[in-house]
């Protein structure tokens, strides 16, 4: 096969379909450096399926890097003249690498000045898809809690990148069962304090950087489930939670 001319980008990775990884690990690495023109280029990505690279498409085209740049490339081995490789900038899932956040805070200002209006969302509960893995099995009755307490149900998962950024852009108090879409938080106020639920043997690494980056807090509750999987459905109890939670909304920012 003759290699392929012009200019490309290679951002195609491992676990480039999960939204929290290509938030995190993949989007970042497509800005440019300071004095590199990649305006002419081509950027390679993986197929993720067709509600995940509507996303890749969105959140590219906020850096500037229109659709008609954007190459879908499969697993069949293809050649290239001129391939750039941008060098990962996390070390997935313990470290996050600060440019990664502080592109996704830029992120967060281009779109907030194209709205017309928004409504601030200071309490956010996640609420994570039931056919996802780790599953909060008595999410229902966390959710009416929270929202007792005056905090605000979002279901990313079934909203556009653009949406889900405005959801996040004035949050201050988070709370929703780890998972991709708890990556959000990047796109939270500086000082978010965040409540992670999650099965007792799952570690809170990735989340409590992430949260380290934005000068927030992290606090977590390890519930119940029947296996030691880390992604195991599982269940919380709700008189450690209601107890956690006045602690938790009494904390201050740092």
């Amino acid at each position: 096969e003759a290699a392929s001319a012009g200019r490309y980008v290679l951002l195609k990775q491992c676990w480039d379909m999960n939204y929290g990884h290509w938030l995190i690990e993949g989007l970042p690495r497509a800005l440019a450096p300071q004095g590199v023109d990649l305006t002419e280029c081509q950027y390679l990505v993986s197929w993720t399926g067709q509600t995940m690279h509507r996303v890749v498409l969105d959140s590219l085209a906020e850096l500037g890097i229109e659709s008609g740049r954007v190459i879908v490339c499969g697993d069949k081995p293809r050649r290239f003249r001129d391939l750039l490789y941008p060098l990962p900038i996390t070390a997935a899932p313990w470290v996050t690498g600060p440019r990664s956040v502080r592109v996704l805070e830029m992120l967060v200002n281009r779109i907030s000045a194209r709205r017309d209006s928004h409504e601030p969302k200071e309490r956010l509960f996640i609420w994570r898809p039931e056919t996802s893995r780790r599953r909060l099995r008595n999410q229902d009755i966390v959710r009416d809690l929270l929202e007792g307490r005056g905090y605000v149900t979002v279901t990313p998962a079934l909203v556009t990148f653009e949406e889900q950024v405005n959801a996040f852009s004035s949050a201050q108090w988070v709370v929703g069962a780890l998972g991709a879409e708890c990556t959000n938080l990047a796109f939270a106020s500086t000082g978010v304090r965040f409540l992670g639920l999650a099965p007792r043997t799952m570690c809170d690494d990735f989340y409590w950087d992430l949260v380290t980056h934005k000068s927030g807090v992290y606090v977590s509750l390890h519930g119940e489930s029947d296996t030691e999987d880390m992604n195991a459905d599982f269940t919380v109890d709700m008189n450690l939670l209601s107890g956690l939670l006045d602690a938790f909304e009494g904390m201050e920012a740092r």
